[in-house]
């Protein structure tokens, strides 16, 4: 262990903590599609833009996609024109977004503190599950922690450690990079609540109160709005020089109800004013929630001391929380650029502190019952197939039981370590191996039901040179449809009733059509005997038909 530790905490340290987290991240690569339920609206969004040409107004299908900006479709579409392989391009951004995470928060760790509390934040960050589930996830979310992380580091390196003023108008410039990837990048200006605060109480070490002149503070702000307009402008001008209805309902979509309407008064994800620290924080940010009984005080002892560093953290952290708590629309990932800095905290706090013995015996204990239940799954893997509602195939199972196997194994060598090795300090260990194996195993194994590209060929194969039309369709389907397959969809989420209708008239218009429908629309359709539906088999917990009479 501590020949671990000192090779971590040599000069090389961050090079190898950040070589592990890409093995880690990795894992896997290429070896499954985009699955449900962003993964292939984002992935479709991109191919269209580079198929197009057209990258400056996201297209899901023959609509314009609205609901989120465009700068984290342009980085998968990016990758893909460099790889030409949608498997590998669509997972590139979070991947890099995350390394950069990493590298940002043991960097400003290792100035505040030292190098030991940063690689220990760095492996902290790394392992926990929320933080490496959306680093190993197509969702926007990685990207936007990348830039709020960006953007409070150049607000660190200038408040903190400075003056910076160069880092400080990069912080600003990356606050706009996180807007134009989801709105609410704007949180990293949260930071200057507790900075005030900081400079109120005096509280060191902080930038000296007569650095710069009063104006040069509008540098950030500016460099945001900059930012912003890289995107902004073309788009606005764009719609006004071409004034279609489409155009400006887009631009009304984008800039307004999706923005301040949707964290005002959100339509999904309902959730109570709690959820995050109720149903969310317990598990992502596992296994750092082990600690949190005697890390809260001790965070709260050091700011009485008056230290800014614990200050501003965890004031950035309770920030975080309470912006998104106070929207009622919540989704676990929102709390995610709050995870770096629980994790500095953290690593201050173990680098200070001795774990509890308690913390040891539940970690044993967690370790027993995960090898007891990766053993009784894989050998009964049915049960664990019925909950998750899975069908597969008999070499993915063997794929899944041999994963839980070597899961069960590892657990119970970990249980059996010298004591010399702490139990809470083996979950690096555990969650390594895991990630591995999921990214090895687990995915591949799954992708078939996961993904509906299977399907979309078997659709191509009986259609052949016959338009299709699929109805409540969703983005994965257009995304897998072989160039060969004439598929025409309605407007995306048509209510049923009308779409039937739209449907049977399009139908009719040609007798060598096909529709493509779930099961729940089937019962709208008389079907005559000649010509019986033809089963495709069940996908994303729909059966799905295809027929030629409705």
């Amino acid at each position: 262990m501590k020949l671990i530790f000192f090779t971590f905490t040599s000069k090389y340290g961050v090079w190898l903590l950040l070589a592990l987290a890409l093995v880690v991240i990795s894992a896997g690569l290429g070896l499954r599609d985009p699955w449900p339920a962003d993964e292939p609206r984002f992935a479709l969004v991109a191919k269209q833009m580079v198929d197009s040409g057209q990258w400056l107004f996201p297209m899901r299908g023959l609509e314009f996609y609205a609901d989120k900006p465009p700068l984290f479709m342009w980085a998968i579409a990016l990758f893909y024109k460099i790889t030409g392989s949608l498997r590998f391009a669509f997972l590139l951004p979070s991947l890099l977004a995350s390394l950069l995470t990493i590298g940002l928060i043991t960097d400003l760790t290792r100035r505040l503190w030292n190098q030991p509390i940063a690689i220990v934040t760095g492996l902290l960050l790394l392992f926990m599950v929320q933080f490496t589930l959306q680093a190993r996830t197509a969702q926007i979310d990685a990207l936007l922690c990348a830039w709020v992380t960006l953007s409070l580091y150049g607000f660190w390196r200038h408040c903190v450690l400075g003056p910076a003023w160069r880092w400080y108008a990069i912080g600003g410039f990356a606050a706009g990079l996180g807007i134009i990837t989801k709105g609410v990048g704007i949180i990293a200006y949260l930071f200057f609540i507790p900075y005030l605060l900081a400079r109120f109480s005096q509280a060191q070490p902080l930038l000296p109160a007569r650095s710069g002149s009063t104006w040069s503070w509008l540098i950030a702000p500016l460099m945001t709005v900059f930012a912003v307009a890289l995107w902004l402008a073309p788009m606005y001008f764009s719609v006004e020089q071409q004034a279609t209805p489409e155009l400006f309902a887009y631009r009304h979509n984008i800039l307004f109800r999706q923005t301040a309407e949707r964290y005002v008064n959100a339509w999904h994800h309902i959730q109570p004013f709690w959820y995050f620290l109720v149903e969310v924080i317990p598990w992502a940010w596992f296994p750092v929630t082990l600690l949190l009984p005697w890390l809260l005080p001790f965070i709260s002892k050091q700011i009485k001391k008056r230290d800014s560093r614990y200050l501003l953290a965890a004031g950035t952290v309770i920030l975080i929380i309470s912006f998104f708590s106070v929207s009622p629309g919540k989704r676990e990932v929102y709390i995610l650029p709050a995870t770096p800095w629980v994790a500095m905290l953290a690593a201050a706090f173990l680098m200070q502190n001795p774990i509890k013995k308690s913390v040891h015996q539940f970690s044993q204990a967690l370790l027993v019952l995960i090898s007891l239940v990766t053993l009784y799954v894989m050998l009964v893997p049915q049960t664990l197939l019925k909950l998750a509602d899975l069908q597969i195939a008999d070499g993915a199972l063997l794929r899944l039981r041999i994963m839980a196997a070597l899961l069960s194994a590892i657990a119970a060598t970990l249980i059996f370590l010298p004591k010399k090795i702490p139990a809470w300090w083996r979950w690096p260990l555990f969650l390594s191996a895991f990630w591995l194996l999921c990214g090895w195993l687990a995915f591949p194994a799954v992708n078939t039901v996961r993904s509906s590209a299977a399907m979309m060929q078997k659709v191509a194969s009986i259609a052949g040179d016959h338009p299709v039309a699929i109805l409540q369709w969703k983005e994965q389907y257009l995304l897998f449809a072989p160039p060969t397959l004439k598929l025409t969809q309605f407007a995306y989420q048509t209510a049923p009733e009308t779409e039937i209708i739209e449907a049977k008239q399009w139908l009719q218009q040609n007798s060598t059509r096909y529709l493509m429908l779930p099961n729940e629309m089937l019962q709208n359709c008389q079907i005559e005997n000649s010509s019986a539906p033809i089963e495709l088999g069940t996908y994303h917990r729909k059966q799905w038909w295809l027929v030629q009479d409705c």
